[in-house]
C-alpha cells in the first residue's frame, strides 16, 4: 500500500502541501493548469525552487487578480459539483469546506448557508484544498497520516481583526490531533486550509513500521532563522497499517477515531428529565448521546447514560452531567470508534440550499439522507409538502450520479419472519440483495438489535433507513388507516434511494396470501408504490412461510409477530413519539424478566398488559409484581391493568369504556 506521512514539524498550510508534492513527483504542468481547469479565470500559478535552512523545498504561490466579492461556502460547493474530477476528489473536498464552514459558522454565530470566505482568501482555499486532494490522488496514495503538528505563536491578522495563533478555527479543526504550541517567535505556521486538509485526509499517527521511498518538502513563505519552515511529505509503502490489523477495516470509506464514553447511572429522573437533560448534552457539542435501561441495587430500575465525546470536550462535558442529571458519578472509557466516511453536500431546491449527509459503505455503495431542519424550513418557507421537497432533493442527487448499482433487490425488512423468508430467498437467488430496515420511533430498539443478528445470519447488510412517518398527520393522527401512512413513508424513502443509485431496482415485501382478506391500509400503498410480493405470486399462507423458514433454519421461525409500537395505540387516539416511548419501556421491562411475548397498550393513564395466560401468576407475585408497577409508573403510567384475555390480536379494535 502507498502511503504518505506529512511531518508537519513547522506546521502546514494549503501551498506548502502542495509544494511538498510537486516535490515527491507531482506533475508542474497539471498545477499550472488547474486554475483553468477549476474555471478561475486570470490566476497565474508560480512554483520556484527554494532553500529553506539550507534544504532544497518546492515554493508554490497564487497570483489572484482582484475579487469582486467574497464567496459563500455554497456556492464553493457548488462550484465543485460542476466541476469534471474524479469523484473521490469531490467528496473530499465537499467534506474539507463543510468542516471549514461549519466551525467559522459556530465561532461567528452565522448560519452555514450564509458565511463567506473573503475574496482573494476564497479563491485561494479552493485551490489549495481541490489542488492537495487531486494531487494526493494523481500519485496514486492509498493512506495519509501525519505526525505532531506545530501550531506557531504570537498573533496573526484576519479580516476578522487581529487574532492569537492557532486562530479559532485552526484549533477547532484540529481537534482530536496531537498537536504543540510554538517554536517562539514563528508566528502562524497552521492555518485553517492546512488544518481542513489534516481533518478531512488523514488517518491519525503513522504506522509502526513502513518502508520509506521518496521525501519531499513545501516551502512555507518565511525563511525563520534556525528553523526549517516547509512541510515535509514522506512517501513510503505500507503492507499492514496498525489500525486496519487491530480493527480488522482494510476498507478505504471506514476511519479509525479515538474518543470518550462518559456514563453514569440514574434512578431518581422523570423520562421528561432524562430526555431533556439529553438533548442539552448534544447541544453543547456530544457526538452522541444515548439512555439505557438497566438495572440497579436492590433491582431498582434505572436509566445509563452515555455520552459519547471527543477529548476537547471531556472534562466540560462531564460537568454537564453532573450539572444536569441527578447522578454522584460519572464514569470515562477510552473507546476507538471505527466510521463510516462521511460528508455534507447541498442541493440547491427553489433557490435554497438543502445540506445532504452522505455516507460511503465500505463496499463503496452510498446512502443519502437530506437533513430534516432544512427539510422543515424549505417547507414553511414555500408552503410545500415536506415529503415532495424531499423526493425531488433526491432526484437531484441522482441526476448528479452520486451513486450508481446495476439489478438491486431492495427487501422491506422487518426481522419478522415474513420478510426474513423473502429475503433469504432472494440471496439465495443469487440476486445482489440489500435489506432495508425502517427506523423510526415505532420500531423498538429490541426489534432493531434482532433483525440486524437474522440478517447477519443469512449473510445480507443491513441499510438503515429513516421513514419519518411522524411528520405525516395522516400517520399521527391514527383513524384506522395509519399502516397506509407508514408504508408509504417507508415506500417513498425505499425508492428515493434506489433512485440515487442510478438501480435498475425491484422493492420486495413480505406480505403473504393470509395477508389479502384483511383490513391491511398498508396493502394499498405497496400497490400504489409498485412493490413486489414474492410470497403472494408463490401462493404462499402464514404456514407455508413457517414450514420454509423451518427447512431453511432460520433462526426466527418460530418467532411470533411483532407488530410496531404504534399499534398498542387505540384507534383514534394520537400516534406521538412520547407515547411509543412509554410503551417501549415498559415492554423492555417484559422483556428482561422473560415475561414474553407480551404487549403493553396504552391508554392515556393506564397501561393495559396483554402477556400469556401462563405467565399471570408470576406478574402479580412479588417482588416482580412492586418492580412491574414501579417500571410502569416510571414509564408515565399512574394505572396497571392486566387484562385477563391474556395475549391477543387486534385488541384494540375492541370497544372501550372510559373509567
Amino acid at each position: 500500500m502507498k502511503i504518505a506521512i506529512l511531518d508537519p514539524a513547522s506546521g502546514i498550510a494549503g501551498d506548502m502541501f502542495l509544494g511538498a508534492l510537486v516535490d515527491v513527483g507531482l506533475d508542474k504542468g497539471w498545477l499550472e493548469r488547474l486554475p483553468s481547469a477549476l474555471g478561475l479565470a486570470g490566476v497565474e500559478v508560480r512554483i520556484a525552487d527554494v532553500q529553506r535552512s539550507h534544504v532544497h523545498c518546492v515554493k508554490v504561490d497564487f497570483d489572484i487578480p482582484p475579487q469582486p466579492h467574497g464567496r459563500a461556502v455554497s456556492e464553493i460547493h457548488r462550484l465543485i459539483d460542476t466541476l469534471k474530477i474524479p469523484e473521490k476528489v469531490a467528496r473530499s473536498a465537499h467534506a474539507a469546506f463543510e468542516a471549514i464552514a461549519a466551525i467559522e459558522s459556530t465561532i461567528h454565530g452565522v448560519a452555514p448557508d450564509e458565511l463567506h470566505l473573503h475574496e482573494v482568501g476564497a479563491v485561494d482555499a479552493i485551490l489549495d484544498v481541490i489542488g492537495s486532494i487531486w494531487g494526493v490522488e494523481l500519485l496514486g496514495i492509498e493512506r495519509i497520516y501525519n505526525t505532531k503538528v506545530s501550531l506557531g505563536d504570537g498573533t496573526v491578522k484576519t479580516a476578522h481583526g487581529v487574532l492569537p495563533v492557532p486562530a479559532p478555527a485552526t484549533i477547532r479543526l484540529l481537534e482530536g490531533f496531537s498537536v504543540r504550541h510554538g517554536p517562539p517567535g514563528s508566528g502562524e505556521l497552521t492555518t485553517p486550509t492546512g488544518a481542513a486538509l489534516l481533518r478531512v485526509l488523514s488517518k491519525g499517527a503513522p504506522p509502526e513500521e513502513y518502508s520509506p521511498r521518496k521525501s519531499g518538502y513545501g516551502a512555507g513563505t518565511r525563511d525563520i532563522n534556525g528553523q526549517l519552515n516547509a512541510l515535509r511529505i514522506i512517501i513510503g509503502e505500507a503492507t499492514i497499517d496498525r489500525h486496519d490489523h487491530h480493527h480488522h477495516h482494510q476498507h478505504e470509506h471506514v476511519h479509525t477515531e479515538h474518543l470518550h464514553v462518559l456514563s453514569a447511572d440514574i434512578d431518581d429522573m422523570s423520562p421528561e428529565e432524562l430526555a431533556g437533560a439529553a438533548d442539552v448534552l448534544r447541544a453543547e457539542g456530544a457526538l452522541d448521546v444515548v439512555l439505557l435501561h438497566t438495572t440497579m441495587k436492590k433491582g431498582r430500575l434505572g436509566t445509563r447514560v452515555e455520552a459519547l465525546v471527543q477529548t476537547s470536550d471531556l472534562a466540560r462535558l462531564e460537568e454537564r452531567i453532573f450539572v444536569q442529571f441527578s447522578t454522584l458519578g460519572v464514569k470515562t472509557f477510552d473507546v476507538v470508534r471505527n466510521a463510516l466516511e462521511r460528508e455534507s453536500r447541498l442541493v440547491r431546491f427553489d433557490g435554497r440550499d438543502i445540506r445532504v449527509k452522505i455516507a460511503t459503505l465500505p463496499d463503496g455503495t452510498q446512502r443519502a439522507k437530506p437533513e430534516f431542519d432544512d427539510l422543515r424550513r424549505v417547507a414553511e418557507e414555500t408552503s410545500r409538502p415536506l415529503a415532495d421537497i424531499r423526493s425531488e432533493v433526491m432526484s437531484a442527487l441522482r441526476e448528479a450520479d452520486l451513486a450508481a448499482g446495476n439489478g438491486v433487490a431492495y427487501v422491506c425488512y422487518s426481522g419478522g419472519i415474513d420478510s426474513t423468508v423473502v429475503l433469504a430467498a432472494s440471496v439465495r437467488a443469487g440476486i445482489d440483495t440489500v435489506a432495508l430496515l425502517g427506523v423510526s420511533p415505532s420500531l423498538a430498539a429490541a426489534e432493531r438489535a434482532d433483525a440486524h443478528r437474522i440478517a447477519g445470519e443469512i449473510g445480507v447488510r443491513v441499510e438503515e433507513v429513516e421513514t419519518n412517518e411522524m411528520e405525516l398527520a395522516g400517520y399521527r393522527a391514527n383513524a384506522g388507516d395509519r399502516c397506509y401512512f407508514c408504508k408509504s413513508a417507508l415506500y417513498d424513502t425505499v425508492q428515493a434511494l434506489a433512485a440515487t443509485r442510478n438501480s435498475n431496482e425491484v422493492i420486495f415485501v413480505g406480505t403473504h396470501v393470509d395477508d389479502l382478506g384483511e383490513h391491511r391500509p398498508g396493502l394499498e400503498a405497496a400497490m400504489e408504490h409498485g412493490v413486489v410480493a414474492p410470497l403472494v405470486d408463490a401462493g404462499f399462507n402464514k404456514a407455508d412461510v413457517r414450514a420454509l423458514a423451518r427447512r431453511w433454519n432460520l433462526s426466527n421461525a418460530e418467532k411470533p409477530a411483532a407488530p410496531c409500537l404504534a399499534s398498542r395505540v387505540p384507534v383514534g387516539f394520537e400516534v406521538t413519539p412520547e407515547r411509543l416511548a412509554q410503551i417501549e419501556a415498559v415492554e423492555e421491562f417484559l422483556r428482561l424478566h422473560d415475561i414474553w411475548p407480551a404487549r403493553a397498550r396504552w391508554h392515556e393513564a393506564v397501561v393495559r398488559l396483554e402477556i400469556p395466560a401462563e405467565m399471570f401468576e408470576r406478574v402479580v407475585t412479588d417482588p416482580l409484581r412492586e418492580e412491574l408497577r414501579r417500571a410502569c409508573r416510571k414509564a408515565g403510567f399512574k394505572f396497571v391493568a392486566l387484562d385477563l384475555g391474556g395475549l391477543q390480536s387486534g385488541s384494540l379494535s375492541l370497544p372501550l369504556v372510559a373509567s
